[in-house]
């Protein structure tokens, strides 16, 4: 659990998010195909796999398995409260886009002041690890049913 937690960004224990962070953070992908996490420095894919996380709920219980959703509900709303700063903070930019879209097409200087855009790292980092929970917390209730 800590070592799916921490690479997705989850805050169980943060000296060992700390050291996922350092370590993995831009290398984690979703494998739609074998419904699993994978990364090139740690070996998700034995952790996040449906026989894992079955395990993992046989052991945890349901109770267990109740506290690890919250955390993953928590974790999702920071991320999403993250995405929502970046839309306030830059609404006026993002706003000018949409309103050039309208015409038909973008032009040179809308899409030249997307790169401009305050936070943008943070935001595209929080979507994606947004992503990622959606995904365990999918999967780890699929493996619940099972």
């Amino acid at each position: 659990v800590y070592a799916v937690a921490g690479v997705l960004g989850v805050h169980l224990q943060p000296v060992y998010h700390a050291e996922c962070q350092r370590r993995t953070a831009p290398q984690v992908y979703y494998v739609a195909s074998r419904r699993c996490f994978a990364s090139k420095f740690l070996a998700l894919e034995r952790h996040t796999c449906a026989a894992a996380l079955r395990g993992l709920c046989r052991v945890l219980g349901m109770r267990g398995v109740r506290v690890v959703d919250g955390m993953l509900v928590a974790e999702m709303a920071a991320r999403a409260d993250k995405v929502r700063e970046f839309m306030v903070a830059n609404a006026a930019k993002l706003q000018g886009v949409a309103e050039d879209d309208a015409d038909g097409g973008y032009d040179a200087p809308a899409l030249e002041g997307l790169a401009s855009l305050a936070q943008l790292e943070e935001a595209a980092e929080a979507l994606t690890r947004l992503g990622h929970l959606v995904l365990l917390r999918r999967d780890l209730s699929a493996a619940l049913e099972a």
